[in-house]
């Protein structure tokens, strides 16, 4: 609601007429102070011609007594402008002789005398004959200024008007007008139309003004709004889309915990079977494939926790090979059967790199390839090998190429650009490719693409390769040592806690299985007790694993305590650094990766 407007062109309208009428008083009472001023410099050559000219002649003339000059000489001084009034008369006695023009009666200003001498050939020294007395009025002066008052005022108007109505109207045209423009622009802008920019549809002029800078800051001002405005909602949209994400990888941490637990059991039944079996006979086979999918289906189970996590990046060093060949299961689960996948993966590559980031990589990819190719038959190549620039620096190159609708050359160099998305809302956010743009750069690589539109596109990821890390292949240890190591497993799930004492017992350990934590600190406080590792839970009801440890570690710094999860977060690597655990064993795992880490751990004691 407008309050108390007035129009700036108003404002500026009573200013000039105020400020015209200021001028034009004060000129016209210095003009006609320039007059009063002339006509009293009139008057004063006036009496000074009075003086140099007629004074001697009247002398002579009273010296003769010579009316009839006297007379004519005092008319000719009365024809000077503004005398009302002269005489002359002799001294010392002003009644022996006196004669006078003009009226004594009439009202004067100035009166003045002048001395009226002998001549100097009857006298020789200056001897006083008489006196010239001529007397001014200024009445006709103040009538002329007068006159001339209304004359110089009106003139004075019409000067000042003409002038002031010239600037009130540039001010009108090349400011104020575009002002209101401006002003109407701003109040009927509304962010959610596609409104044109601002134009003034000034005349060109040569220099621009500070209201072309006015209606450019306005233009920036909405545009930048509008972007604001923009990136605050995707940022709104991006933040549920997070908040939904880090909802479902919690519900998958709690869901994970149990189905872990579930298939650890059903690979410890199988591998316990297995060992009661003849290797060559089909059962030990039937069983062995029974594993298989179960490893399967525990890796499917990793892989989406590892996309659901939200944790700071943990750069390591990883075989990348086993992390593609790990997803493509993922992937072929979620492919529709019209699209053919064919893999070429080099073997044993490594990288330094967080081995979620680069599944989210290879996810992403190939969900765009899928997507792309999802209403027509379509082949999915997915490549990863060596490669070798500049004779010197070694790459693991990643391809994901497809058959599909290819990418348009005008919206190649957004791709990458956050939020920037093809697909509609339901289908996407536009924030894959730039996420994997983020990932790679960091990891000091490189992505490149080449698409040909109807044929397909294809990426191609370059990050630096890594050395393989030492030490890959541990012994498992051996039964035929001299002293039984004893190990304390603590587990809340007692038919879980019972399988893993079997199989740690047919490793060739001694297992002492408590089934809370408080049952564990009271075994380590029996003076009898050597325990030489410990393998607990994570999750437990009364106390988990974690807190376990550090109340172990305040009485026993130096035993190795190997923390058995489900759940994937790189907050376990702090309590690593620390010295509260040793190590992370993941569930689900087979017998061969327990023993390996067993036998490291152990190590550290030897």
């Amino acid at each position: 609601m407008k309050k108390n407007f007035s129009p700036l062109v108003n404002k500026v309208l009573l200013f000039i007429i105020g400020i015209s009428f200021f001028f034009t008083i004060i000129t016209t009472f210095i003009q006609l102070y320039g007059e009063y001023t002339f006509s009293e410099q009139l008057l004063l050559k006036n009496i000074d011609h009075i003086e140099k000219s007629y004074v001697p002649t009247v002398s002579d003339s009273l010296f003769n007594l010579n009316n009839e000059k006297l007379l004519i000489e005092l008319n000719g001084i009365m024809k000077l402008d503004h005398l009302v009034y002269a005489s002359v008369y002799e001294t010392p006695n002003t009644t022996h002789f006196f004669i006078s023009a003009g009226s004594s009666q009439a009202p004067w200003d100035v009166e003045k005398k002048f001395n009226l001498f002998f001549p100097k050939d009857y006298h020789p020294t200056k001897l006083k004959l008489g006196e010239l007395t001529i007397r001014i009025s200024y009445e006709k002066i103040y009538k002329e200024l007068f006159q001339k008052f209304f004359i110089i005022l009106f003139a004075n108007v019409i000067k000042i008007f003409a002038i002031s109505l010239s600037i009130f109207l540039f001010i009108k045209n090349h400011v104020t007008r575009h002002l209101s423009q401006i002003a109407n622009y701003a109040n009927d802008l509304n962010l959610n139309e596609d409104k044109p920019p601002l134009n003034l549809h000034r005349k060109k002029i040569l220099t621009r003004d500070e209201v072309d800078e006015l209606c450019d800051s306005l233009n920036g001002l909405r545009l930048r709004i509008k972007q604001d405005i923009y990136s605050l909602k995707e940022g709104q949209e991006e933040m549920f889309r997070m908040q939904k994400l880090e909802s479902l990888g919690t519900m998958m941490s709690g869901i994970t915990h149990d189905f872990n637990n579930i298939m650890r059991s059903i690979m410890s039944y199988i591998e316990l079977g297995q060992s009661t079996c003849d290797p060559q006979s089909p059962t030990f086979e039937n069983l062995e494939n029974a594993i298989i999918a179960s490893n399967r289906a525990s890796e499917l189970i990793k892989q989406i926790l590892y996309f659901c996590k939200q944790d700071k990046p943990n750069i390591e060093t990883i075989n990348v090979s086993e992390s593609i060949l790990e997803t493509l299961s993922l992937i072929r689960s979620s492919c529709p059967p019209t699209i053919h996948i064919e893999s070429k993966i080099e073997k044993n590559l490594y990288i330094n790199a967080d081995k979620s980031q680069i599944i989210q990589v290879l996810l992403n990819l190939t969900t765009n390839s899928i997507h792309a190719m999802k209403e027509r038959t379509g082949n999915l190549l997915i490549e990863l090998k060596k490669i070798t620039q500049n004779n010197q620096t070694e790459y693991v190159s990643l391809d994901v190429a497809d058959t599909g609708h290819g990418i348009p050359l005008e919206i190649r160099k957004k791709i990458f650009d956050p939020f920037f998305t093809t697909k509609n809302s339901e289908e996407g956010t536009g924030l894959g490719l730039s996420v994997i743009h983020g990932i790679v750069t960091k990891l000091q690589g490189s992505i490149d693409l080449y698409s040909v539109v109807n044929h397909g596109t294809k990426f191609t990821i370059l990050i630096p390769m890594a050395s393989a890390p030492l030490n890959q292949n541990l012994n498992l240890f051996e039964s035929d040592k001299t002293t039984t190591p004893t190990i304390l497993l603590i587990d809340d799930e007692g038919e879980l806690g019972r399988l893993t004492t079997k199989t740690l017992s047919r490793l060739g350990y001694h297992v002492i299985f408590k089934t809370g934590p408080g049952e564990a600190l009271t075994e380590l406080d029996n003076p009898n007790s050597k325990i030489n590792l410990i393998i607990t839970d994570f999750t437990m009801p009364t106390m988990n694993g974690i807190d376990l440890a550090i109340q172990i570690k305040k009485h026993n710094p130096r035993i190795p305590i190997i923390l058995s999860t489900g759940i994937i977060s790189n907050s376990f690597q702090k309590y690593i650094n620390d010295n509260i655990i040793d190590d992370i064993l993941l569930k689900p795992y087979r017998k061969n990766e327990l023993a390996a880490l067993i036998e490291k751990n152990l190590k550290k004691i030897s």
